[in-house]
C-alpha cells in the first residue's frame, strides 16, 4: 500500500509503503499534511528541488507586484524552515525562474540574473545579474550548472538571444562559455532554450538546439530551420552541426553514443559520430509530441510523452526502436512525466498516475479530493520525488 501526502499549495508527497504499484487506488489516497505557501493564487511550471531533508519551491503570487521566494519545506512533516528572497532587484517580477540542486548547494535563475546558495549556512554564495532573460531552462551536471541569457547586443530584441553561461557551484564563478552570432539588423540567429549537458568520455558535451530563421533549405525551401549543435568544454569549441528539421529542437539526449531529439515533426534517434539515423517517427500538424514535455528513463528505456493529437494522450516509446509500449488518454495538456518506483506522474488539473510498465492508470486526484478546498488545481505544477515521496504544488 502507499499513502500520499499532500503539501498545499502545495508540495505531494507520496510514501512508498509497498514495491505493489498495483495496490495504489483511488480510495487509498489521503491528504496527510498541507503547507501554506501564498495567501492568493501561485504559478506553476517550475520544477521544485530536493536538497538534503528539505524540498525548495518557487512560491510567488502576482507576476506583476510580488516578488518571488524560495521556499525550503522539511520534507517529514511540511514545516516551513525558511524562505530566500535575495534577489538582485525585488521590485522587479522574476516568474519562470528554475534551479538546480547539488550537496548543500541550489542554484537558481530568475529574469535578474543567477545566483548560487548555500542552503546549509542560509546564505547567498554568488549573484550574477543579466541584461534581460527569458530563460526557460536550466540544466546541472554535479558542480555546473548551464542556462542561456540574452547578451548585451540583442537587449532590445528577445528573439536574438545566444549566450551559454556556465556557472560552478562551489566557487560561484560565472563563465560565459560562447556566443552564437547574432545578425544585427534581423536578429534571425539564436540558441534556443532547449538544451542538455552530459558528460562522455570525461569530456562535457552542451548539446543544444540552434535556429537560423534566414537559412534557406534547397530541398524544402523553409524560411527558418532548426539545428542541433554539440559544444565540447574540454576542447572549448564546437564539435558537431546539423540540419535536422524546419521547426526548433525541444528535448534532446545522449545515451550510448546515441543523440536524441524531438521537434513537433518527429523524434528521431541518431548515431552521434555519423549522423545515421537508427529509427525516425515523423508527425503532423493535427498529430504532434510536445517536444518541451519529454521524458528519457534509462532505467525502464522507455521515452514518455505527450502526443497532442485530439485525444491528447501519454505515450511510452521503446527507446531502442521507437515502437509504442502503451498510451492512455489524459484528456489535456500535462507537464513533463516524473518516473519513480515503476509509478509515471503527471499533472494535467488532476495528478494521474500510471503502471510504468503497463500504462494501467493507477489513480487520479483533484486538491479538493484530499479536503484541500483551498487549492485550485495540480495543472502546470511539476512532479519531484526522492525515492520514497512525491511533491507537487498547486494554484494557478
Amino acid at each position: 500500500m502507499k499513502r500520499l501526502l499532500f503539501l498545499s499549495f502545495l508540495f505531494l508527497s507520496c510514501k512508498k509503503d509497498s514495491t505493489d504499484i498495483n495496490s495504489i487506488s483511488n480510495n487509498k489516497v489521503s491528504l496527510v499534511w498541507k503547507t501554506k505557501l501564498t495567501n492568493n493564487i501561485m504559478f506553476g511550471s517550475v520544477t521544485p528541488v530536493i536538497i538534503n531533508n528539505e524540498v525548495a519551491f518557487y512560491a510567488q503570487e502576482d507576476a506583476k507586484t510580488s516578488p518571488a521566494n524560495h521556499v525550503f519545506i522539511d520534507k517529514s512533516n511540511g514545516t516551513i524552515n525558511w524562505r530566500w528572497n535575495d534577489q538582485i532587484d525585488k521590485n522587479r517580477y522574476s516568474f519562470m525562474g528554475k534551479s538546480y540542486g547539488y550537496n548543500n548547494f541550489l542554484c537558481i535563475t530568475d529574469i535578474n540574473g543567477s545566483y548560487v546558495i548555500d542552503t546549509k549556512l542560509k546564505t547567498t554564495v554568488a549573484k550574477h545579474s543579466s541584461v534581460l532573460d527569458v530563460r526557460n531552462e536550466v540544466v546541472g551536471l554535479n558542480e555546473d550548472f548551464f542556462y542561456t541569457e540574452i547578451p548585451e547586443e540583442s537587449k532590445d530584441n528577445r528573439a536574438g538571444h545566444g549566450t551559454m553561461i556556465n556557472v560552478n557551484i562551489l566557487t560561484g564563478k560565472k563563465n560565459v562559455l560562447f556566443n552564437i552570432s547574432i545578425d544585427k539588423d534581423s536578429a534571425n540567429q539564436y540558441i534556443t532554450d532547449n538544451f542538455y549537458v552530459r558528460a562522455v568520455n570525461g569530456d562535457k558535451r552542451i548539446y543544444f538546439g540552434y535556429i537560423n530563421a534566414s537559412y534557406q533549405s534547397k530541398l524544402q525551401h523553409q524560411d527558418s530551420m532548426g539545428f542541433l549543435k554539440v559544444f565540447s568544454m574540454n576542447q572549448n569549441k564546437f564539435t558537431d552541426s546539423l540540419c535536422v528539421d524546419k521547426y526548433a529542437v525541444g528535448s534532446i539526449y545522449y545515451l550510448n553514443e546515441k543523440i536524441y531529439y524531438v521537434t513537433p515533426s518527429r523524434l528521431v534517434c541518431m548515431d552521434e559520430k555519423t549522423h545515421e539515423v537508427y529509427w525516425k517517427i515523423d508527425y503532423d500538424v493535427t498529430n504532434q509530441l510536445d517536444a518541451n514535455s519529454v521524458l528519457f528513463d534509462e532505467k525502464t528505456e522507455t521515452i514518455y510523452a505527450s502526443k497532442q493529437d485530439l485525444q491528447f494522450n501519454l505515450i511510452a516509446l521503446d527507446i531502442n526502436n521507437g515502437r509504442i509500449k502503451w498510451k492512455s488518454n489524459i484528456g489535456n495538456h500535462c507537464t513533463k512525466p516524473f518516473v519513480m518506483n515503476g509509478v509515471v506522474y503527471i499533472t494535467v488539473g488532476p495528478l494521474v498516475a500510471f503502471n510504468a510498465s503497463t500504462g494501467e492508470q493507477l489513480f487520479y486526484v483533484y486538491p479538493e479530493d484530499l479536503n484541500a478546498s483551498d487549492m485550485s488545481s495540480f495543472k502546470n505544477h511539476n512532479v519531484i520525488g526522492d525515492g520514497e515521496r512525491i511533491y507537487v504544488s498547486s494554484g494557478m
